[in-house]
């Protein structure tokens, strides 16, 4: 049975599979010191994702991937 062969069986089959979770862990450096000005306008933009219907993890998710974003 060649390669072409089991990929085919692999693909008929109809069982489910379980993904594999994946958790990345991230380090910050000690005493990381944020303005005040960053955290107000960070809480500010976060509560108008909240009230625009969005909802908090993914409005979170929005504000790190802006970080991300503006920080490389």
């Amino acid at each position: 049975m060649n390669f072409d062969e089991q990929v085919k069986l692999l693909l008929e089959d109809t069982q489910n599979f379980k993904s594999i979770k994946y958790v990345k862990r991230e380090f910050y450096p000690r005493n990381f010191q944020l303005s005040k000005e960053f955290i107000l306008a960070f809480k500010k933009e976060h509560t108008r994702l909240i009230n625009a219907g969005i909802s908090p993890k993914q409005a979170f998710k929005k504000l790190c991937k802006a970080l991300l974003f503006y920080t490389v």
